[in-house]
């Protein structure tokens, strides 16, 4: 086959890819309905009266301030609909796609197939899509980057560094992958002897470190963040890596490691043949190989050092980077046809299966808690009493209820805009912090009243303790997590004694998300 017909193909199949990408992302901002209380948070704290509050509060939501500064605008330009709201992940993902076609035209014109292979149509990337404006810029920086290796320019350094701090800017946990990038372009220009450009790729991380200073002190100093740890071992991080790699999970993460290790090696032996030659592979080659070990190692490293839950969504800056660099380093094999024409069949082969696999998650909803919110302003009447469990779903709750009904949370705190893990631990230290949610409960059904429970409640289980001493726990230390599961024990205990009559309004649906897919209960009636 002539390579000017091959070459046509590509840019068929890279055209169809970004549609098929872009109908997926139009189903899935269709279909999400409601935001969940990430979501919620984030834009509640970008709606803060005064943008000195953002600056304030910004920690709490784990986003440094440009995140909600940009849907602070973007809000006040569009709407906080959830239909305006939703289009913004549609919106970010298109964006995404511009900056994968912008990169290809930039080197060379080579039609990004692998990364829209990849992640384009990557399952967690489209139902997560919102979190899609994290990746731009990365991605952005490492195309630049790229081109720096190429030409180095004045503007080419000036448009990489401004790529670089613009992404630590939307999300702290870039740093790591941009220090990961800019440090493997400088140890490639060391290793081939090009020192001057080392030394602008070494300025360059030097300057993105400097710009997120401010925030990694603001988050050393946030003490409430204990009672976030959690054990974790190599095998759960990679649990939530390997999902994050997408849909149909029997096949596409196997290609993932297939397509990984295969481009490494061959880039490896690719390396050898070329590192003599005067030409620009060499240096191109060495970066990818580079950043293909360094990234997911500090990532990994940085995750497990800050002992949180992970969740797959959160690997997605990773994944997007992989895919990014894969996309490189294939490209650069492609010189030998058969490689090229094994990228154009992999492509073809995801635009061909990967939308059907993932479709039955793009028409999932992100959350049912707008809809227990629309029928408790509906059914609950002024005199009764909400209780909202855990205090985490307040968040969400918060933006959907506008009723008349009071409600509080498990336990009680009282800011429920944006995450409170410091009111929360506050609470861990209290001897019983469920008092007045016992009291409240008991009065509101004593007068006759009812008593609507968001989330539901835990019963009673064998072997499980139903109180905690204030924190630290000897067994359990500060968990939050462990304290909210004894809180809901707790809860459910009191209903069970207490209660007469219990009915579930609302159960957990199987056409919504299980990240916020909460059930809605009513109590009636007080037996002592």
């Amino acid at each position: 086959m002539k390579s000017q017909w091959i070459t046509r193909i590509e840019w068929t199949v890279a055209a169809l890819l970004s549609i098929a990408v872009l109908i997926l992302l139009s189903v899935r901002a269709t279909h999400a309905g409601g935001l969940w209380r990430d979501e919620c948070g984030s834009v509640q704290l970008a709606l803060m009266p005064d943008i000195s509050d953002i600056l304030k509060n910004f920690q709490h939501q784990t986003l440094p301030p440009l995140f909600p500064l940009m849907i602070r605008f973007y809000a006040r330009l569009f709407g906080t609909s959830n239909a305006s709201l939703q289009a913004l992940r549609l919106l970010v993902g298109a964006a995404l796609l511009g900056v994968a076609w912008f990169n290809s035209r930039m080197l060379e014109h080579r039609a990004p197939l692998t990364l829209l292979a990849l992640f384009g149509l990557n399952s967690t990337f489209l139902f997560w899509g919102g979190y899609a404006l994290l990746e731009v810029a990365l991605i952005l920086a490492f195309g630049l980057s790229v081109k720096l290796l190429l030409q180095p320019t004045g503007r080419g350094i000036i448009a990489a560094g401004l790529a670089g701090i613009l992404s630590v800017q939307l999300l702290i946990n870039n740093l790591v992958l941009v220090l990961a990038m800019y440090l493997s372009a400088a140890l490639a220009c060391l290793i081939l002897r090009f020192y001057r450009l080392a030394g602008v790729f070494i300025g360059i991380a030097l300057c993105c470190a400097v710009s997120d200073i401010v925030y990694l002190k603001v988050y050393a100093a946030a003490d409430w963040a204990i009672v976030l740890k959690v054990p974790s071992t190599f095998q759960s991080i990679w649990n939530d890596f390997h999902t994050a790699l997408g849909r149909p999970y029997s096949i596409l993460p196997g290609t993932w490691y297939a397509l990984f290790f295969a481009t490494i090696v061959g880039a490896c032996w690719q390396l050898v043949i070329t590192l003599r030659r005067q030409s620009r592979q060499p240096v191109l080659l060495l970066f990818g190989i580079l950043l293909s070990v360094l990234a997911p190692l500090a990532y990994f490293i940085s995750v497990s050092l800050a002992g949180r839950l992970t969740h797959p969504r959160h690997f997605l800056p990773l994944v997007a980077l992989l895919a990014a660099t894969l996309d490189l380093l294939i490209a650069e094999l492609a010189s030998i046809n058969w490689v090229r024409l094994a990228r154009l069949g992999v492509a073809f082969a995801a635009l061909l299966f990967v939308p059907a696999a993932v479709w039955p998650e793009m028409i999932k909803r992100q959350t049912n808690i707008d809809i227990v919110a629309q029928t408790l302003e509906q059914d609950a009447g002024r005199h009764d009493l909400i209780v909202v469990n855990p205090s985490s779903l307040g968040i969400s709750f918060n933006w959907y209820y506008h009723g008349a009904a009071p409600w509080i949370t498990i336990p009680p705190i009282q800011e429920h805009r944006i995450h409170r893990y410091d009111l929360v631990k506050s609470k861990m230290l209290e001897p019983d912090p469920l008092r007045d949610v016992r009291s409240a409960i008991r009065q509101t059904l004593e007068s006759g009243n009812r008593v609507w429970i968001v989330g539901g409640a835990r019963p009673p289980e064998e072997n499980l303790p139903l109180s905690l001493p204030p924190a630290p726990d000897l067994e359990f230390g500060w968990s939050a997590r462990a304290y909210s599961n004894v809180w809901s024990l707790q809860l459910g205990d009191f209903l069970k004694t207490h209660v007469e009559l219990g009915n579930v309004v609302i159960s957990p649906a199987s056409d919504v998300s299980d990240t916020e897919n909460v059930p809605l209960l009513v109590a009636q009636g007080w037996r002592d």
